[in-house]
């Protein structure tokens, strides 16, 4: 009767399961390899010790390149923060010059305004004066030949001196228009030409700190005459 007792059965492998098992050693070193980050061969046999440095070296180098990444976007972000800062500040001063320009075309027009108002009154004032003059001698000699025509004349004087004087006061009102929006448009340009209040928030300005006067410790010397005689000298 055959020996059955698994101890002393010897199997012999077939060359398909030789085959099979060579594949799966392949297979759990290449996912050994993978969980150990694919690293070298001579890098595994390294002691803990030295697999410690290894790594934190490695840890090391990741966190110098995710420095210099992240000052790289710093840097970035900063350039592109002056660019806008830089075409803020050129939009800026073109609103500032218009402004500044409108406001002295409005000053002129009002001072031209103002002279043709002045202008107007005196002329109004001129008229009127003649146009009651007028009236006055033929209101003297109201039966004298030419008196009525006279008399119409000094109308016609002072209803052209009305309405000289209302326009003078229509330019007047005017020029009061444009010297007030006039004084709008500096003032625009004035706050145009001030630093954008985001310029004044990344660049605030540093507070004077007091200096504290910090006094000198006084190092005590240790008095020796003071100390037992101990009878060791």
């Amino acid at each position: 009767m055959a020996d059955t007792d698994d101890d002393e059965q010897t199997i012999a492998l077939e060359p398909d399961q030789h085959v099979d098992t060579q594949t799966a050693r392949e297979q759990r070193g290449a996912r050994a390899s993978e969980r150990d980050g694919e690293r070298p061969a001579a890098v595994v046999g390294l002691t803990p010790e030295e697999e410690e440095a290894r790594r934190q070296e490695e840890l090391d180098e990741l966190r110098e390149e995710d420095l210099e990444q992240a000052h790289d976007e710093e840097i970035e972000l900063e350039a592109r923060d002056e660019r806008e800062l830089e075409e803020l500040r050129r939009r800026r001063e073109v609103v500032a010059a218009a402004e500044t320009s409108e406001a002295i075309r409005l000053s002129e027009a009002s001072r031209e305004l103002r002279r043709d108002g002045d202008a107007k009154t005196r002329q109004a004032m001129s008229d009127w004066a003649h146009g009651h003059h007028l009236l006055d001698e033929a209101a003297v000699r109201p039966d004298e030949p030419g008196a009525a025509a006279q008399a119409a004349a000094g109308r016609r004087y002072q209803r052209a001196a009305v309405r000289e004087d209302r326009s003078a006061e229509a330019d007047y009102q005017r020029a009061d228009r444009y010297d007030a929006e006039a004084r709008e448009r500096r003032g625009v340009a004035q706050q145009e030409e001030q630093p954008p209040a985001i310029e004044a928030v990344r660049r605030p300005a540093e507070t004077p700190q007091a200096r504290k006067f910090v006094h000198p410790k006084k190092v005590r010397k240790h008095d020796r005459s003071t100390e037992p005689d101990l009878g060791l000298g």
